[in-house]
């Protein structure tokens, strides 16, 4: 086993000590922890590699998944560690949502994208806020990989939050374009991260959403290079009955698919499913 490895293996032990600390200390450790080991795993790349058998892989949008799994939006920031993925065998690979600016992610009595797992289950809470470096930093890292065949290369894309419509849609849009150019094999229109203003919960066939949608058909999705797929994802949070028609409205502008979901914020249910 790896370094990483073997100290990933510590840190599932000794998580039943977390709900023994006061939970400010609980929370300043695991996140400062979390942090420094993200960035050792991006680039710990596995000395073997790992092909999945043939008959796992499936065929979507014309690409070719060797495996119907792999890393979720939010592990890696910065648009590193497909190396790593690819090398475990994964079947794609999406890099952390990007927004037209750099930002700095959330900060909370001190503590930078606090974050902290419950000790009793695979659950935990996080409050990030989308730190990452924008669009095209990360486009121009994306461009530069050397590709594993059977593991396409996604991005992650998100209006810049805080800003009006009339300034964050052309910046988005103009985003994409970017990661059109740099060659990546799907897009992700991230329309659920909690963390940040302007994203959506349980209700989301709001004005807000179809006026980005609608932007998005017109001015990208009818004039796309190539048959770049995109695909919006949405929390899940968003209410069953809201499904179909929510899919309707993607088909109708001309998106390729959905993805659901990303993180809940409805604690007072979820609590007693996760720890009583």
């Amino acid at each position: 086993m790896s370094f990483l490895e073997n100290i990933a293996g510590i840190e599932r032990r000794l998580r039943g000590f977390v709900g023994v600390l006061p939970s400010s200390v609980a929370v300043r450790v695991f996140s400062a922890g979390r942090t420094s080991f993200a960035k050792r795993f991006a680039v710990d790349v596995p000395d073997t590699g790992y092909v999945p058998p043939a008959d796992l892989g499936v065929t979507a949008w014309g690409l070719r998944f060797q495996l119907p799994l792999w890393n979720a939006a939010g592990m890696f920031k910065k648009g590193e560690g497909y190396d790593v993925v690819s090398r475990q065998g994964a079947g794609a690979y999406v890099a952390g949502t990007t927004t037209s600016r750099a930002r700095a992610g959330n900060t909370r009595s001190g503590i930078q994208w606090p974050a902290i797992p419950y000790p009793h289950s695979h659950a935990g809470s996080n409050w990030m806020g989308l730190p990452n470096d924008g669009h095209a930093v990360v486009a121009k890292r994306l461009s530069a990989l050397n590709r594993v065949a059977g593991c396409p290369v996604g991005a992650s894309v998100s209006a810049e939050p805080g800003l009006d419509d009339a300034q964050a849609i052309p910046e988005l849009i103009e985003g994409m374009k970017v990661y059109d150019g740099s060659g990546v094999d799907y897009l992700e229109l991230n329309e659920s991260c909690p963390n940040v203003p302007g994203h959506h919960g349980r209700s989301v066939l709001d004005a807000d959403l179809l006026r980005r949608l609608d932007a998005i058909a017109v001015q990208f999705l009818a004039h796309r290079s190539r048959k770049l797929p995109v695909a919006a994802k949405f929390s899940t949070d968003v209410a069953l009955d809201q499904i179909p028609e929510l899919v309707q409205v993607l088909l109708e502008r001309g998106f390729d698919g959905i993805i659901l979901g990303n993180t809940s914020t409805r604690y007072a249910e979820h609590r007693s499913e996760i720890d009583p």
